[in-house]
């Protein structure tokens, strides 16, 4: 992320990093999803051919590592173990009562996962139209539009 003044010169709008350690992570709330393993900044000083000014700018770089037990408990394991019981059922013999029971449990799940994917489906988008609102909101109140 970077972060600067296209209309202010440096001797106007002078940016500096609060720490040498990069970005404040004290109001950080931890993402069941994904790890923050760092926030490092950098203060960048542009001279253009333009002006003799220079023309500041922090540059924020975002590591992030998903987790991958999340994908592994939500999506991999119930597919496994859904896609075994399908096949448990062919080894079971015709005349089992079990058998019925095994492929109606398994025909029920995949329905029910595939409507728990698509409430995540539409939260994102949900989620994605809310920021989209909110920043075109601000730039109108900015009148930048």
């Amino acid at each position: 992320m970077k972060f600067g003044s296209w209309t202010y010169d440096g001797f106007q709008l002078d940016l500096r990093l609060a720490s040498e350690d990069g970005g404040d992570l004290t109001t950080y709330i931890t993402n069941g999803e994904w790890i923050l393993i760092g926030l490092p900044g950098v203060r960048n000083e542009i001279f253009y051919a333009c002006c003799p000014e220079p023309y500041v700018d922090i540059t924020f770089t975002i590591h992030i590592r998903r987790r991958t037990l999340y994908y592994g408990f939500n999506l991999i394991i119930p597919c496994v173990l859904i896609s075994s019981m399908t096949l448990l059922g062919f080894t079971l013999p015709p005349d089992s009562g079990e058998k019925l029971t095994l492929g109606n449990t398994t025909l029920t799940q995949k329905p029910f996962q595939l409507f728990f994917y698509s409430f995540s489906f539409f939260s994102i988008i949900f989620h994605v139209f809310k920021m989209l609102t909110d920043y075109f909101s601000s730039i109108k109140e900015l009148n930048i539009i």
